[in-house]
């Protein structure tokens, strides 16, 4: 009898244990003429399903090198950005060394610098259920 109630117990919690998600705001994606990136999620928090989860990252700059593609635009770009859940407000920073300017949003749209180089973008947004901060890095070139 022991040896039933241990299989039923063991069976119950592995079946608990594999329907439980985790919760985690949704991903950004980044578009353009020459091609379309994933952001990389930094700092978070976020409110689901009565849960909440807080995470923290280090500076747009240092966590852009986990970004899983390259994207190669030109100077005056326009960059999409592609939400897979409606914002309430997004800001978007250009990260210059340790300067952070403020850039223009329209539509989400944003222009490209004519700087050539390596632009390191962060995107602040507001959901519903929290604020996400998110990075990536585009390449400018001719």
């Amino acid at each position: 009898m022991k040896k039933y109630l241990l299989i039923i117990a063991a069976a119950f919690l592995l079946l608990t244990g594999c329907t439980q998600e985790t919760i985690k705001p949704p991903d950004l994606d980044i578009s353009s003429e020459d091609g379309m990136i994933t952001a990389v999620t930094g700092t978070y928090g976020w409110t689901e399903n009565s849960e909440s989860i807080q995470a923290d990252s280090d500076t747009p700059p240092n966590i852009v090198e986990f970004q899983e593609d390259e994207l190669i635009v030109s100077q005056g770009e326009v960059l999409n950005l592609v939400f897979k859940k409606t914002p309430e407000d997004v800001q978007v920073n250009i990260w210059n060394n340790d300067e952070v300017v403020k850039q223009e949003l329209d539509d989400n749209k944003l222009k490209v610098p004519n700087e050539l180089g390596s632009v390191v973008y962060e995107v602040v947004v507001e959901y519903e259920q929290g604020t996400v901060h998110y990075a990536f890095e585009v390449t400018v070139e001719n």
